[in-house]
């Protein structure tokens, strides 16, 4: 029982990395040309939007009143963002979530 429960949380914190680490590749090619390398909503389009990308360095998620709310408007869009439902599905918006927190 001692080696069970430190191999679970082992193999957790690797699923967690993982996932992450597959949210950063989304990010970056998805994210990062209007949010910026570090998240700040500085990315080399921000000047050409009429409204300035999210700050997700801040903490993206407390602009929304929850995750589902982020999620609908990552995946349908709104005024400002375009909706990726189309080229994302919404395990892979949780790895770019996931990895956002990570950077936090």
């Amino acid at each position: 029982m001692k080696i069970i429960i430190p191999t679970i949380a082992l193999i957790a914190l690797t699923s967690l990395n993982t996932y992450a680490s597959q949210g950063e590749t989304l990010y970056k090619t998805y994210c990062i040309s209007c949010h910026g390398d570090k998240a700040h909503g500085d990315g080399p389009a921000a000047s050409a939007l009429t409204e300035s990308p999210s700050n997700i360095y801040e903490g993206l998620t407390s602009f929304f009143e929850s995750d589902a709310e982020l999620m609908e408007t990552v995946l349908y869009g709104n005024e400002e963002m375009p909706a990726w439902g189309s080229v994302l599905n919404e395990k892979q918006v949780n790895q770019i979530f996931d990895y956002i927190k990570s950077i936090n």
